[in-house]
């Protein structure tokens, strides 16, 4: 089963006359942005982008950097970041161009032909069994490894305790599991399991997750409103809520009769990116905890 993400516009075959500019506005933002430590890698996959600009690395290349900015939206791409159009379509003349040393793809992205580029570096952040937030803290190691950035990398991981140590504390004084959804529509949302990101964090907080359902490999499962019919006190969505999900939940009787928002329990949370790496989930604890806390 695919994860649903947001797609991007198709990027239009390259020309001879597009890789001419192309070129030459890379070296424009080269000059211009060569205070920024930027590596000659490009990140396929959102994790690979939001983990090596939060150790001070600045990737090349990103794919879907519009959808980026909306779904994961922290660590903002550094200035002069180049779309290399889809995640599931990268395009070709755009990597050329860029001629970068190494491409960062998880096996669910990776596409036929990246290596007649560069070197592809493969590497799934969603394995079975395996303990997501654990993945991701490897992932940011590893990275910070290979680019120098050892300090950089401890400095986040004394974020992450620091943060789930504060949600743990406020997790002590509430009572009842909590849902972590989000609206893909307005007649269902992703709601989030044990098995993903989220959960793990959940788990290390000592917060029970409300959904006790299957979920996929991805750690969600994707749930008509109907189905959040628990006694669960409280309900938090993560952004971005399409338009027509916020209208819905202006006027919808189903909506107003689940029992986390009949009873003010329903909180909000910017976006932060549910397949992410250590720095999503920093940011994840960082921004529940608040969101809890409001209302005890």
């Amino acid at each position: 089963m695919r994860a649903s993400t947001p797609g991007t516009p198709a990027v239009a075959p390259a020309t001879a006359g597009f890789r001419l500019i192309l070129a030459a506005w890379l070296m424009l933002a080269a000059g211009s942005h060569a205070a920024a430590e930027r590596a000659p890698v490009v990140a396929i996959d959102w994790p690979f982008a939001e983990t090596l600009i939060a150790l001070g690395v600045h990737p090349a290349g990103v794919a879907d950097a519009a959808a980026y900015r909306d779904w994961v939206g922290e660590p903002v791409l550094p200035a002069g970041t180049v779309d290399v159009g889809r995640r599931g379509a990268p395009h070709r003349a755009t990597l050329r161009a860029l001629a970068p040393e190494a491409i960062l793809v998880t096996p669910y992205r990776r596409t036929p032909g990246l290596e007649r580029i560069a070197p592809v570096r493969e590497r799934s952040l969603h394995v079975p069994g395996a303990d997501a937030l654990e993945t991701a803290i490897g992932l940011a190691r590893e990275l910070a490894g290979e680019y120098g950035r050892e300090p950089a990398f401890e400095r986040l991981r004394a974020r992450l305790e620091a943060a789930i140590a504060a949600l743990r504390r406020t997790a002590a004084a509430l009572d009842g599991p909590i849902y972590i959804a989000q609206f893909m529509d307005a007649a269902h949302l992703r709601v989030f399991g044990d098995n993903g990101l989220y959960g793990a964090v959940l788990a290390r907080a000592g917060l029970a997750n409300a959904w006790q359902g299957g979920t996929n490999h991805w750690g969600f499962a994707l749930v008509p409103l109907g189905r959040l019919n628990a006694e669960a006190a409280r309900l938090v969505i993560v952004e971005p809520v399409p338009a027509a999900a916020a209208t819905m939940m202006t006027g919808s009787r189903v909506w107003q009769s689940l029992p986390a928002v009949a009873s003010g329990g329903l909180r909000r949370l910017p976006p932060v990116w549910a397949f992410g790496g250590m720095y999503a989930a920093i940011r994840f604890a960082e921004a529940l905890e608040p969101a809890v806390a409001r209302g005890g």
